[in-house]
């Protein structure tokens, strides 16, 4: 199944060095979208974590984001085998 807007989805994960503005409705991804951003910045060694600000309209979103990109860092270290990468 091919989603209508994944080349939008994977511009958001991969297009590390672009400013981009993303707007859809309520239950689109747009959460899964920006912590795979997040995480790919982190992993990528571009930035580091306290280094990257996101903005959301409520604390509840801000938790949300925050719970979910640690969540995905630590699964994405549980699978890294080089220890350098590992660490960052």
């Amino acid at each position: 199944m091919t989603i209508a807007d994944q080349a939008a989805r994977e511009r958001v994960e991969r297009s590390l060095n672009d400013t981009l503005f993303v707007e859809a409705g309520a239950g689109t991804g747009k959460t899964e979208a920006l912590v795979r951003r997040i995480v790919s910045l982190i992993a990528n060694g571009d930035v580091r974590a306290n280094q990257i600000a996101a903005i959301t309209f409520t604390e509840k979103a801000a938790a949300e984001l925050y719970d979910r990109v640690l969540e995905r860092i630590d699964e994405r270290r549980l699978e890294e085998t080089d220890p350098q990468l590992q660490q960052r």
